[in-house]
């Protein structure tokens, strides 16, 4: 992993939509929801610069486990019946694993060594 991919700048604009969110989508008012949302948010643009500027597969597979932790934290921290909070979280989320996954998945294809391990294999 030696550049950096147009999907490290999104999850910089996820990140950066979710810091903010508690302000446009009206939940700063709920305290564990906007907390959640400023921490995982500021975490998101952290890594996704980290993994802008120096990328490495851990800055990907680290902006995986947030999206996976935003996806399960309206239940955990027990916000899940605030319908607009939840689906922020969660499509929030899954759109940060979403494109953590294509980064770190995409580049294998590029290379032709997928092509490489099926053309060894069939010659098996």
């Amino acid at each position: 992993m030696k550049k950096s991919r147009w999907q490290d700048w999104v999850n910089l604009l996820v990140g950066a939509w979710l810091f903010f969110s508690p302000w446009m989508l009206k939940y700063s008012t709920m305290e564990r929801a906007a907390w959640d949302s400023y921490v995982l948010g500021a975490a998101v643009v952290l890594f996704a610069l980290w993994a802008i500027y120096a990328p490495k597969a851990w800055e990907e597979w680290t902006i995986l486990a947030l999206g996976a932790w935003l996806v399960v934290s309206p239940i955990v921290l027990g916000f899940s019946l605030q319908r607009d909070t939840t689906w922020n979280m969660v499509i929030t989320g899954a759109a940060v694993m979403l494109f953590a996954n294509f980064s770190l998945y995409r580049p294998l294809s590029r290379r032709g060594v997928l092509r490489r391990m099926a053309r060894a294999e069939s010659r098996r």
